[in-house]
Protein backbone atom coordinates (compact mmCIF):
# COMPACT_ATOMS: atom_id res chain seq x y z
CA UNK A 1 0.00 0.00 0.00
CA UNK A 2 1.38 3.40 -0.96
CA UNK A 3 2.09 5.83 1.83
CA UNK A 4 -0.10 8.98 1.80
CA UNK A 5 1.72 12.32 1.83
CA UNK A 6 -0.10 14.09 4.67
CA UNK A 7 2.42 16.90 5.12
CA UNK A 8 1.97 18.60 1.74
CA UNK A 9 -1.29 20.35 2.58
CA UNK A 10 -0.55 21.64 6.09
CA UNK A 11 1.62 24.64 5.19
CA UNK A 12 -0.99 27.02 3.71
CA UNK A 13 -3.57 26.60 6.53
CA UNK A 14 -0.86 27.19 9.15
CA UNK A 15 0.26 30.39 7.39
CA UNK A 16 -3.36 31.57 7.11
CA UNK A 17 -3.97 30.93 10.82
CA UNK A 18 -0.78 32.77 11.78
CA UNK A 19 -1.65 35.75 9.55
CA UNK A 20 -5.16 35.82 11.02
CA UNK A 21 -3.79 35.87 14.57
CA UNK A 22 -1.32 38.64 13.72
CA UNK A 23 -4.04 40.72 12.03
CA UNK A 24 -6.48 40.26 14.91
CA UNK A 25 -3.83 41.18 17.46
CA UNK A 26 -2.86 44.26 15.42
CA UNK A 27 -6.46 45.45 15.16
CA UNK A 28 -7.00 44.78 18.86
CA UNK A 29 -3.87 46.79 19.71
CA UNK A 30 -5.11 49.68 17.57
CA UNK A 31 -8.45 49.49 19.35
CA UNK A 32 -6.87 49.47 22.83
CA UNK A 33 -4.57 52.37 21.97
CA UNK A 34 -7.51 54.35 20.62
CA UNK A 35 -9.60 53.98 23.79
CA UNK A 36 -7.27 56.26 25.72
CA UNK A 37 -7.45 59.05 23.15
CA UNK A 38 -11.15 58.60 22.33
CA UNK A 39 -12.23 60.25 25.60
CA UNK A 40 -10.22 63.36 24.72
CA UNK A 41 -11.32 63.30 21.06
CA UNK A 42 -15.02 63.21 21.95
CA UNK A 43 -14.73 66.77 23.25
CA UNK A 44 -13.73 67.96 19.76
CA UNK A 45 -15.81 67.77 16.62
CA UNK A 46 -15.76 64.36 15.01
CA UNK A 47 -13.02 63.95 12.42
CA UNK A 48 -14.60 63.62 8.99
CA UNK A 49 -12.92 61.56 6.32
CA UNK A 50 -13.23 63.11 2.89
CA UNK A 51 -12.34 61.67 -0.47
CA UNK A 52 -9.28 63.39 -1.93
CA UNK A 53 -9.65 64.96 -5.37
CA UNK A 54 -8.85 62.92 -8.44
CA UNK A 55 -10.39 59.59 -7.35
CA UNK A 56 -13.28 57.71 -8.95
CA UNK A 57 -15.52 55.09 -7.39
CA UNK A 58 -15.47 51.67 -9.03
CA UNK A 59 -18.55 50.63 -10.98
CA UNK A 60 -17.73 46.93 -10.74
CA UNK A 61 -15.03 44.35 -10.12
CA UNK A 62 -14.72 41.14 -12.12
CA UNK A 63 -12.50 38.12 -11.56
CA UNK A 64 -11.61 35.58 -14.22
CA UNK A 65 -8.98 33.06 -13.24
CA UNK A 66 -6.23 35.13 -11.65
CA UNK A 67 -7.12 38.28 -13.61
CA UNK A 68 -8.95 41.03 -11.77
CA UNK A 69 -10.69 43.79 -13.71
CA UNK A 70 -11.74 46.95 -11.90
CA UNK A 71 -14.14 49.04 -13.96
CA UNK A 72 -15.12 52.69 -13.83
CA UNK A 73 -16.73 54.87 -16.50
CA UNK A 74 -16.31 52.31 -19.31
CA UNK A 75 -12.60 51.80 -18.59
CA UNK A 76 -11.02 48.76 -16.97
CA UNK A 77 -7.72 48.19 -15.25
CA UNK A 78 -6.76 44.54 -15.46
CA UNK A 79 -4.17 43.11 -13.08
CA UNK A 80 -2.97 39.67 -12.11
CA UNK A 81 -3.05 38.32 -8.57
CA UNK A 82 -2.46 34.98 -6.86
CA UNK A 83 -5.05 32.22 -7.20
CA UNK A 84 -5.87 32.49 -3.47
CA UNK A 85 -6.46 36.25 -3.63
CA UNK A 86 -8.46 35.90 -6.83
CA UNK A 87 -10.69 33.29 -5.18
CA UNK A 88 -11.12 35.48 -2.08
CA UNK A 89 -12.12 38.44 -4.28
CA UNK A 90 -14.49 36.27 -6.30
CA UNK A 91 -16.14 34.98 -3.12
CA UNK A 92 -16.44 38.49 -1.65
CA UNK A 93 -17.95 39.88 -4.89
CA UNK A 94 -20.50 37.07 -4.93
CA UNK A 95 -21.04 37.14 -1.15
CA UNK A 96 -19.99 33.51 -0.88
CA UNK A 97 -18.59 31.94 2.24
CA UNK A 98 -16.30 28.96 2.14
CA UNK A 99 -16.80 26.03 4.49
CA UNK A 100 -14.45 27.79 6.91
CA UNK A 101 -14.05 31.59 7.13
CA UNK A 102 -11.04 33.01 5.32
CA UNK A 103 -8.82 35.82 6.65
CA UNK A 104 -10.96 38.47 4.94
CA UNK A 105 -14.21 37.28 6.49
CA UNK A 106 -12.49 37.04 9.87
CA UNK A 107 -11.06 40.53 9.50
CA UNK A 108 -14.47 41.99 8.62
CA UNK A 109 -15.95 40.27 11.68
CA UNK A 110 -13.20 41.62 13.95
CA UNK A 111 -13.67 45.13 12.58
CA UNK A 112 -17.40 44.95 13.21
CA UNK A 113 -16.96 43.44 16.69
CA UNK A 114 -14.61 46.21 17.81
CA UNK A 115 -16.69 48.94 16.13
CA UNK A 116 -13.92 49.76 13.66
CA UNK A 117 -15.26 51.02 10.35
CA UNK A 118 -13.42 50.73 7.07
CA UNK A 119 -14.23 54.12 5.54
CA UNK A 120 -12.72 53.48 2.10
CA UNK A 121 -9.92 51.95 0.07
CA UNK A 122 -7.96 54.21 -2.28
CA UNK A 123 -5.77 52.64 -4.95
CA UNK A 124 -3.43 55.47 -5.81
CA UNK A 125 -0.32 54.28 -7.62
CA UNK A 126 1.16 51.71 -9.96
CA UNK A 127 4.89 51.16 -10.29
CA UNK A 128 6.23 48.39 -12.56
CA UNK A 129 2.85 46.57 -12.51
CA UNK A 130 2.66 46.73 -8.70
CA UNK A 131 -0.38 48.61 -7.42
CA UNK A 132 -0.51 50.49 -4.11
CA UNK A 133 -3.52 51.15 -1.92
CA UNK A 134 -4.33 52.85 1.36
CA UNK A 135 -7.20 51.78 3.59
CA UNK A 136 -8.81 54.29 5.93
CA UNK A 137 -10.22 52.90 9.18
CA UNK A 138 -12.27 54.86 11.69
CA UNK A 139 -11.57 53.99 15.31
CA UNK A 140 -13.76 56.21 17.47
CA UNK A 141 -12.99 59.73 16.31
CA UNK A 142 -9.62 58.85 14.80
CA UNK A 143 -8.78 57.84 11.26
CA UNK A 144 -6.09 55.22 10.71
CA UNK A 145 -4.45 55.04 7.28
CA UNK A 146 -2.85 51.70 6.38
CA UNK A 147 -0.80 50.82 3.31
CA UNK A 148 -2.24 47.53 2.01
CA UNK A 149 -2.08 45.32 -1.05
CA UNK A 150 -5.03 46.36 -3.23
CA UNK A 151 -6.38 42.81 -3.55
CA UNK A 152 -6.43 42.39 0.25
CA UNK A 153 -7.85 45.86 0.88
CA UNK A 154 -10.56 45.47 -1.77
CA UNK A 155 -11.59 42.06 -0.47
CA UNK A 156 -11.93 43.41 3.08
CA UNK A 157 -13.83 46.42 1.72
CA UNK A 158 -16.26 44.13 -0.13
CA UNK A 159 -16.76 42.07 3.04
CA UNK A 160 -17.24 45.26 5.12
CA UNK A 161 -19.45 47.19 2.70
CA UNK A 162 -16.86 49.95 2.21
CA UNK A 163 -16.32 51.93 -0.98
CA UNK A 164 -13.31 51.38 -3.25
CA UNK A 165 -11.80 54.25 -5.24
CA UNK A 166 -9.05 54.40 -7.85
CA UNK A 167 -7.03 57.42 -8.83
CA UNK A 168 -8.56 58.67 -12.07
CA UNK A 169 -5.08 59.11 -13.54
CA UNK A 170 -4.58 55.31 -13.33
CA UNK A 171 -7.61 54.73 -15.54
CA UNK A 172 -6.30 57.38 -17.94
CA UNK A 173 -2.83 55.82 -18.19
CA UNK A 174 -3.34 52.04 -17.87
CA UNK A 175 -7.10 51.66 -18.32
CA UNK A 176 -8.58 49.93 -21.34
CA UNK A 177 -11.86 50.99 -22.97
CA UNK A 178 -14.50 48.29 -22.31
CA UNK A 179 -17.76 49.87 -23.53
Amino acid sequence: MAKKNTTKNWFIPVIIVLLTIILILGIYLIYILSIKSTVQAEIKDEMVWTLPEGFVKLDSIKVEGTSVAVISNCKAIIAETSPERAMALFNAINNKTAERPDIYESTATVLQSFDIKLEAVLVHKVDENVYYADSYFRVGNKILQLDMKPSDAITIALRSGAAVYYKKQLFDTVGQKVC
